[in-house]
């Protein structure tokens, strides 16, 4: 099982990757984060993400990308990129991330990543949960980034990110050739699912799995308070809580 314990507001948490609703702990703190849940649970929320089987043989993974994914996959051998998958992110690394990504959202004008998101980073990183992969240059400058949470059968998208220098077209490019990079790799290390994590644009998600193929699937995530005083801090802090422990 992923999880994580830390603090919120001096509330021991507990926050649970992609498993059975339960929390499998001797101490079971007072609130409990969920993302990601199979199993339905009228406690928490569903939502629709993408699935690929990663049990499958490359050839059939293969089969199922879209002919525009292919050709964007055939443009990138233009481009002399290499690939780095970190396994055991030091502070260093995770901070270099969020310096990137940081950059970028002030750019796209979207939400930065926090004193938060960084202690979640780096508490996944202490679980061996945590996996940084990134696409570079000729020059060494970085050129895309994906961030995986990783558990023994299931790994999860966290965040994707481009540099937002070059074109679109580009941009594209570099994006789906990591993403099918990191697909047959996790497929190799024996992992069962790829999860493209939390992606609120319904769009978005009919793209990819034209794109990748996959199975759009029914997901469940939020929050369960064990004690009256949570429940009552959930209550007056609804909205800042499900920005804090949507990952």
């Amino acid at each position: 099982m992923l999880q994580i314990s830390r603090k919120l507001f001096a509330l021991p948490l507990n926050q649970v990757y992609f498993q059975e609703l339960k929390c499998d702990s001797r101490y079971e703190p007072k609130l409990i984060s969920y993302t990601h849940v199979l199993k339905p649970s009228r406690k928490l929320q569903g939502k629709s993400t993408l699935h690929i089987n990663l049990t499958l043989d490359e050839p059939t993974l293969f089969y199922r990308l879209s002919e525009k994914v292919i050709n964007l996959l055939d443009e990138i051998h233009e481009e002399n990129w290499t690939i780095s998958r970190i396994n055991s992110p030091t502070d260093q690394d995770i901070e270099e991330y969020h310096q990137f990504y940081n950059l970028n959202s002030r750019q796209k004008d979207a939400r930065k990543l926090n004193k938060y998101d960084l202690q979640t980073l780096k508490l996944l990183r202490d679980q061996g949960g945590l996996v940084i992969t990134k696409i570079e240059n000729e020059q060494k400058a970085v050129v895309y980034y994906r961030i995986y949470a990783v558990g023994l059968e299931m790994v999860m998208e966290l965040y994707s990110e481009g540099q937002g220098v070059f074109n679109d077209r580009i941009e594209q490019c570099a994006n789906y050739f990591l993403c099918w990079q990191n697909i047959k790799h996790f497929s190799k290390q024996g992992y069962q699912i790829y999860d493209f994590g939390d992606i609120k644009d319904l769009q978005l998600l009919e793209e990819l799995k034209e794109g990748f193929g996959g199975k759009l699937v029914t997901v469940f995530s939020g929050y369960i308070s064990k004690s009256p005083f949570s429940q009552l801090l959930i209550q007056f802090n609804l909205k800042g809580l499900k920005k804090r422990l949507s990952y």
